[in-house]
This record gives structure tokens, C-alpha cells and sequence, in this order.
């Protein structure tokens, strides 16, 4: 499949350093701030490594108009809970959506203590899906309380819908969660990606004729994952990630895809 390389400038920090670099200090204003559990300068610098550096995704995500779909907006408003954040996940955020691609809307939302409360705790993850105003969304939200276990899991997927560039609501509080994100990053997540990765390959498997998703689904976490090791950085969009590994079969693969329809390919 080719030799993996390091872009130039490319930096590599590992879980350790990253972790310290979340908790531990610079001066007394930095500590201040981290005893409120959150500090916007170590919350910039991690957010530049990870969307920063003159990424071009960055231009493209600028470009796509899905975040401002005002259809999305309607289906916050009626979301029976506050969000504390909404992004987009799935094949728009791996890069490799066709035109006729479902849109994947995840996010954190808040329960009343009402419900927070008592022997049993319901509403923990809200779902919706079908086809809304022409829209074809997957929506799945999860309590805060329930997000942030799966982050102390070290589940990478609710890091990447996290820091998912594709905000289509944020406030104050997903800035605070963010902040969170590096001190959960540990070398664990790699287990997460190749156990996710295997799952994605028994699916491609049963597929007969064998079709481009599924496969491309395989590289885009096997290159995540990888990618996390190797730098600290969590990548999910496929094409960002080749920039870093010479995989040009890959590269057409993705263009098959966002050219065909989604069923098709």
C-alpha cells in the first residue's frame, strides 16, 4: 500500500507530553484558569494542532454550505433538550460524501435534574432519523453525563465528533469540553480504531458486488488511528490524511465516491 510519510513541518507529540501539556501550568494566570477547568491558550494550541497550520480542509470546510442548511438549524430548535454543541460526522466529515449523502448531526445535550436524578436516568441518547424537508439526517445526542464517559473510554469517535470542524451550533461549554480533549488522549485509543477497523472489514467483506464505502471506511480509521499515534492529532478526513501517506489508489477511490450515488458505490 506504499510507504507512510511525515509532511514537512509536520509536528508529533506524544499522549504524555500532550496530557502535560493540558494539565501542568505555564504561570500563575494559566493556573488560575485551569483550577476553572478551562485555559484558552493551551485550548488555541491544541485546536491549531488540530485544525491549524495552514491545512487547506480548513478553505474547504469554509466552502461547504451543509453547516448553514437552515433545515439543520430547525431540527436544533426542535430537539427537546439544550445542546451544548452540534456537528457534523460521517462521510462530510471524512470527505468523502456523495451527492445524495445523508447528513450525520451529533452533539451533547443537557437533562434537567429531574431526570438526572433517581434510581434510573432516561434520555441519556436521543435518535432521530429519516428524510425531513428533503434532508435525509441521522441525528444521535448524548447527555453530558454520558459524553464524557465515553471520552474517559478513550472512544475515538466522540473525540472526532468533539472537534469535528463542521460546528453547526457551539457555545461556551463545547470550548470548555474541548479543552478536555487533550488529557483523554492516550496510546488505549489505538485499540479503539484497529477494533473499529476490523468491524469495518467484516462488513466490506460480506458486500457482494464489494462496493468503495465500506472500504474507504476501513483506511479512513485504520489512517486515523495511525495518524493519532503517530502525531497527536485527531484527523478524520480521509484526504487530509493521504497527505501523510502515499495511498493514490485511495485518492480515486474517493472521487468514485463523491461523484456516484450513494447507494451505487
Amino acid at each position: 500500500m506504499g510507504h507512510a510519510r511525515r509532511t514537512a513541518g509536520q509536528r508529533k507529540y506524544s499522549y504524555r507530553q500532550l496530557s502535560r501539556r493540558a494539565v501542568e501550568p505555564s504561570d500563575d494566570r494559566s493556573h488560575s484558569r485551569q483550577k476553572s477547568g478551562l485555559d484558552m491558550d493551551r485550548l488555541q494550541q491544541f485546536w491549531k494542532l488540530n485544525y491549524g497550520g495552514g491545512n487547506p480542509r480548513i478553505e474547504e470546510i469554509k466552502a461547504v454550505n451543509i453547516t448553514h442548511d437552515p433545515r439543520l438549524a430547525v431540527q436544533i430548535e426542535q430537539h427537546p433538550y439544550p445542546l451544548l454543541f452540534a456537528t457534523i460526522s460521517g462521510a462530510h466529515l471524512y470527505g468523502f460524501e456523495s451527492p445524495n449523502s445523508d447528513v450525520d448531526l451529533r452533539g451533547v445535550h443537557v437533562l434537567p435534574l429531574d431526570e438526572v436524578l433517581g434510581l434510573t436516568c432516561n434520555h441519556e441518547t436521543i435518535e432521530k432519523s429519516g428524510i425531513h424537508d428533503g434532508l435525509e439526517l441521522d441525528l444521535v445526542t448524548h447527555d453530558i453525563r454520558k459524553f464524557m464517559g465515553l471520552m474517559l473510554k478513550r472512544n475515538g469517535y466522540v473525540l472526532e465528533q468533539l472537534l469535528s470542524p463542521l460546528v453547526v451550533q457551539t457555545n461556551p461549554f463545547h470550548a470548555e469540553l474541548i479543552a478536555l480533549a487533550p488529557g483523554c488522549l492516550t496510546r488505549h485509543h489505538a485499540h479503539h480504531y484497529l477494533g473499529f477497523a476490523q468491524t469495518q472489514w467484516r462488513l466490506f467483506s460480506k458486500e457482494s458486488p464489494p462496493r468503495i464505502k465500506p472500504l474507504l471506511y476501513v483506511f479512513r480509521v485504520l489512517l486515523t488511528g495511525i495518524h493519532l499515534m503517530e502525531a497527536g492529532v485527531v484527523e478524520a478526513n480521509l484526504s487530509t490524511l493521504l497527505e501523510s501517506y502515499e495511498l493514490p489508489l485511495v485518492a480515486d477511490w474517493i472521487e468514485r465516491k463523491k461523484t456516484g450515488q450513494e447507494k451505487d458505490t
